[in-house]
């Protein structure tokens, strides 16, 4: 019978061993009990062996309650009693299975963890148990629903501003076909009037007519929303321009001087970045 090498040691180098070895049980002991993580050891009939004080907390037992009691006891899971139980899957030739599960406690509730299973191996490499650890996600899980809860809520927010914006913009679309209206029936029959009498003025009239044309237009208000940088009468030259006025005429409509049409077309050159381009103003603005 071959001999152990235990026999070979001195008494004092064998209680010096048995020291050693006491205090790296104690050091892993410590190691194990202060993890972070909750951990249990459980044999191959599912029995719990061993568990940390991490695990004793998260499952809501004292260690010594959950030593002995079978594993789905302390803290079932879906896949329990499944061959697709983790600790199955271990004994059956796996060397780690790492999966993310709602766990369940004793009285109910339900505790969202990363669990990974590795074999607990004798010297021969047979397996003579399972090592669990358990990962709390709980805080996580948590953050994730809060942020889904605000996704949730920014969408219908961006929905109720979408009807809001389409509401606003059926409205603008029916006060300006009311006004379109209204000019119809109270204003232009004044207009044909006037063309009938003798020693009007065709110029002003025509000039009223394009003035109260721009009351059911959109181009006052987009350019005066474009880069929010032309002034009132840079807007009214625009709106000249755009119809085709040459700078004379301009200078009849508004008062002033030929030379300060053109100097406030190339002001209006400068604010829309067209100065040193061959882009004509009149072709710009109608695309506006």
């Amino acid at each position: 019978m071959k001999k152990s090498g235990y026999h070979k040691l001195t008494k004092v180098q064998l209680i010096e061993l048995l020291e050693q070895q006491g205090q790296l049980e104690m050091e892993l002991n410590q190691i194990f009990n202060t993890a972070a993580d909750g951990m249990r050891v459980i044999d191959n009939q599912f029995n719990t062996l061993r568990a940390n004080q991490t695990l004793a907390k998260m499952v809501g037992l004292e260690v010594q309650e959950q030593i002995g009691r079978k594993c789905y006891d302390t803290f079932k899971g879906p896949l329990c009693h499944t061959d697709r139980c983790p600790v199955v899957q271990v004994q059956h030739g796996s060397q780690r299975v790492e999966l993310e599960v709602r766990k369940i406690r004793g009285d109910g509730k339900e505790i969202p963890c990363i669990v990974t299973i590795t074999p607990f191996k004798d010297a021969e490499g047979e397996i003579i148990g399972i090592v669990e650890d358990f990962k709390d996600i709980s805080d996580r899980k948590k953050a994730e629903q809060e942020i889904e809860q605000k996704n949730i809520a920014l969408g219908e927010s961006n929905i109720t501003l979408k009807n809001v914006l389409a509401t606003i913009e059926e409205e603008r679309i029916q006060y300006k076909e009311s006004v379109k209206l209204n000019l119809e029936r109270s204003i232009a029959p004044t207009i044909n009037k006037i063309r009938q009498r003798e020693n009007f003025d065709p110029k002003l009239l025509t000039l009223l007519e394009r003035d109260l044309s721009q009351l059911t237009s959109d181009f006052s208000r987009k350019i005066t929303n474009y880069k929010l940088k032309l002034s009132p009468t840079e807007i009214k030259v625009c709106e000249y321009v755009k119809s085709g006025y040459q700078a004379k005429e301009i200078a009849e409509f508004m008062s002033i001087a030929t030379g300060t049409v053109h100097v406030h077309k190339e002001r209006i050159r400068k604010k829309l970045d067209l100065t040193g381009t061959a882009i004509n103003l009149k072709s710009y603005l109608s695309q506006i």
